[in-house]
């Protein structure tokens, strides 16, 4: 897991292939997709935008954390958690 602030309203993203998006086609046949930004799971914006302009306690973070997995269907690899062999659950 990372905490970032500085974001504002942003979010931390990361660029997936949208394979519900083919552009084009290789000499060798193999299609090629374009790509999108999907919320990076892995982060957690700590800006004051996203709490309500209060601190959060580590039990927030594990929380919101945990929605965070839950709403974008995300599973850390095993034995990672949030990098240090922890996390939420």
């Amino acid at each position: 897991m990372n905490i970032h602030g500085h974001l504002h309203t942003n979010r931390v993203m990361k660029q997936v292939i949208d394979r519900d998006n083919p552009i084009g086609t290789k000499y060798d046949g193999t299609t090629i997709y374009s790509t999108k930004e999907e919320i990076d799971p892995r982060y957690i914006s700590a800006c004051v935008e996203h709490t309500d302009y209060a601190p959060l306690s580590f039990e927030e973070v594990e929380q919101r954390l945990k929605k965070q997995w839950d709403d974008l269907d995300y599973t850390p690899p095993d034995n990672s958690g949030w990098g240090n062999g922890s996390g939420p659950g």
